[in-house]
Parts: structure tokens; sequence; C-alpha cells
């Protein structure tokens, strides 16, 4: 036995006896020896590698409020390895009867084993959406919420292949929004300051309106009216970024309420224009001068 299968021998042993599965049930002997050995295995790797001691399971969910404890892990579709990269997978019954799965591509990779997901599909919390929240561990121990992935449902619980982005840069105070779709090429991009959740449903449900919308794409002028009726501030800086097969079609970039970027695309019969300018303009004037056309 290597040195380091007996370490973690030792912490699972350690685990059971201080309480790390406080409030934590395991639906059957095979699930509790499958997810206990590869849980075990990513706490170890945290320790060793990232100089990070977890001391309960829960504490992994403390971001996500709406979980309520105790918990079952009701299946386990772990991978475990004893000299490759080895994937966590595991399906969660929280007190109230709602399911969630938890899952980290790659527990014993370096870069990998502080990120981990925590996802719910058609929850009575958001029927028919699924959605997901990526997490990350930190040195200190502090967990940050990373960013979130909502996609719809239909009725008969297959995905509409059309997924909204929401990631948070804590540093800057910025939400990155991202519209894609699995059967299209086009995007739509939005970082502008974070505000609320309140605010995000919004954005959630208009860029799911305009998602089929050509025009939108072409030209971000129509999203950025949007966007300013539902953020008032006098000196905002946000950007927009759309692309139809991975080619920029309309970009705008405002910083402190200055336009330093506009470009959009021009169809017709025969053509494509794309028009590109280079300004440093007030936002005011801008609009004024783009209503007036």
């Amino acid at each position: 036995m290597r040195l380091d299968e007996i370490e973690i021998l030792l912490l699972r042993l350690n685990l059971e006896k201080t309480g790390f599965y406080e409030d934590v049930i395991f639906e059957s002997k095979a699930v509790k020896k499958d997810a206990k050995r590869v849980i075990s295995q990513w706490i170890f790797c945290l320790e060793k590698y990232r100089g990070i001691r977890i001391q309960k399971f829960k504490e992994l969910f403390s971001q996500l409020h709406e979980i309520v404890f105790p918990i079952k892990i009701s299946k386990s579709y772990c991978c475990y390895s004893k000299y490759a990269y080895s994937l966590l997978d595991i399906g969660i019954i929280d007190n109230k009867g709602k399911e969630y799965y938890m899952s980290n591509k790659s527990i014993n990779d370096y870069d990998c084993m502080v990120d981990y997901v925590l996802l719910r599909r058609n929850s009575p919390l958001e029927p028919l959406v699924e959605r997901d929240f990526h997490y990350r561990i930190s040195e200190d121990k502090s967990i940050a919420f990373m960013e979130t992935g909502i996609m719809s449902l239909k009725e008969d619980d297959k995905n509409d292949n059309i997924v909204v982005d929401f990631g948070y840069d804590y540093e800057e105070n910025t939400t990155q929004v991202t519209l894609r779709s699995f059967v299209t090429t086009k995007t739509i991009k939005i970082c502008y300051p974070t505000i609320n959740r309140e605010l995000e449903k919004k954005v959630y449900e208009f860029l799911k309106s305009i998602k089929d919308e050509i025009s939108y794409y072409y030209d971000v002028f129509e999203i950025l009216k949007w966007i300013l009726i539902n953020i008032e501030s006098k000196d905002i800086s946000l950007s927009i970024i759309t692309e139809v097969e991975n080619e920029i079609c309309s970009q705008i970039d405002i910083i402190a309420g200055k336009v330093k970027k506009y470009t959009y695309t021009q169809i017709s019969e025969e053509e494509v224009h794309i028009i590109r300018k280079t300004v440093i303009k007030d936002l005011n004037e801008f609009l004024m001068e783009r209503n007036e056309k």
C-alpha cells in the first residue's frame, strides 16, 4: 500500500471520528462506501496540495441556502482511481425532498480540486428549469459563488438547448452574462455592474425573449436601451458583444459614461457592411444621435 493510500485511509477514519458527515444520511451501504471513498480522497487532496481543511461536509453547501439539512446521498456515480484523476458525482435529496447533484470533474487535479458544481433540475423552486451553481473554495476556507447557468426545459423534460450563464467578478463588482446555444453559433455577451438577483431575473427573461431575433445580433443598440432602462447610472461602465458564426457582428464599450467603441452590421439584399466607430462620446449624446436616425 502506497503512503498516500495509508494517509487517505487514516483521514477516512478521522472524518468518521470528528463527525465530518453530520446531518448526512446514505441511501445504502453501497452508496455510502462509494461516496465516502471518493469524498475522502477529495478532502485529502484539498488539505495536502492546497492547504484547505474542510471540517464538515455541510460546509460545502453554505452558499446555497435553499438546501435544507439533513440531506441524503441517494446515488453515487463516482469514478475512483489510484493513479488517475477521479470524478465526484453524487445525487442528493434535501430534507424538503428537493433533488440535487454535486460534481467535481477532477478531485485530484491541482487546478480543478477547488471547484465544484451543485445542480438541480425541474425543482419546485424553478419548474421546467435546469440550473447549476459553480463554487470555488479559497485557502481561507471561504466559498465563493462563481457562476450559474440556467437552461429552460420543455414539458417532456428535454432541454431547449439555450443556456444563459451568469459569472461574477467580485473585485470589479461586475456580472458577465452570456446567452449561448447548443444548436446555433449565435451568442450575446453583456458585462454590467452587479446589482441584485432581481435584475438577473429580468436580464434572463429579456435574453430569452430576443434569442431568435437576428436584428439584436446585428446591432446591440436596442439591448443597450433596455439595459439603461433597468440600470440607472450616470457613469455606467458596460459592454455588449454579439457574435454569429463566431464573428463579431455588433459591439459597444462604455466606460464611466463615455462610449469608447461601437460596431454594428448593416445587411442589404446584396451586401453586408460592418461599421466600426472608435469614439469618445458622452453616453447621453450618443443615445440622442442614435435615436434620431
